[in-house]
């Protein structure tokens, strides 16, 4: 609640039930013992291409495939966070 009384030029300023909150971090959550887990889903219909086509996501290239990338780059570094 704020409330503000004049008096001529000047002012004053009543706060009344200030909370002030700690913006926590990623590393807090971590410290503070939140556990992680990874789950990956994989769409494999065949609107994403044929594996056997070098343009599909589902290219059977692991050098290649967007998927298999994109997944071992986030595994990566979630991987330190997963106690199990």
């Amino acid at each position: 609640m704020l409330s503000l009384k004049a008096t001529g030029r000047a002012g004053t300023i009543v706060l009344k039930n200030i909370e002030i909150k700690k913006k926590l971090s990623f590393l807090d959550y971590i410290f503070g013992g939140c556990e992680m887990g990874l789950h990956i889903f994989v769409d494999f219909t065949l609107s994403n291409g044929k594996p056997d086509q070098p343009n599909s996501l589902h290219y059977l290239d692991p050098q290649k495939n967007q998927y298999d990338q994109a997944m071992r780059s986030v595994g990566s570094v979630l991987q330190n966070y997963d106690n199990d």
